[in-house]
């Protein structure tokens, strides 16, 4: 192997590794984003249980949002993208279903 060919082997490992680490943080980030929009559905949610005593405090279900995301690679990109879909869909269904809407209730569109 000539000098000029390790060279470019190292050149295409580091664009590898760089396009790996790439894809590994936009996977944590789906996931922080998937856990940050539970928690704040939660939250929002909590406060209408605690106006509206008919109101049932199931709102969040990551065994269904997992369910739901079957389709993917588990922890993949794709699989964080479908959870957290998964979650903004049933929170508004589920609150449909109380006579709510969860966007009003937390202020931006999710459902």
């Amino acid at each position: 192997m000539t000098d000029l060919e390790f060279k470019a082997m190292l050149l295409e490992w580091a664009a590898q590794d760089a396009a790996e680490l790439a894809q590994w943080n936009a996977k944590r980030e789906a996931e922080s984003a998937y856990y940050a929009l539970v928690k704040e559905i939660e939250l929002a949610w909590a406060v209408v249980c605690a106006t509206d005593s008919d109101v049932t405090s199931y709102i969040t279900d990551p065994c269904v949002d997992s369910e739901n995301a079957e389709s993917a690679v588990y922890e993949s990109l794709a699989y964080w993208q479908l959870m957290y879909a998964s979650a903004a869909s049933a929170a508004g269904f589920r609150a449909e279903e109380a006579g709510y809407d969860i966007n009003k209730i937390l202020g931006r569109v999710i459902y």
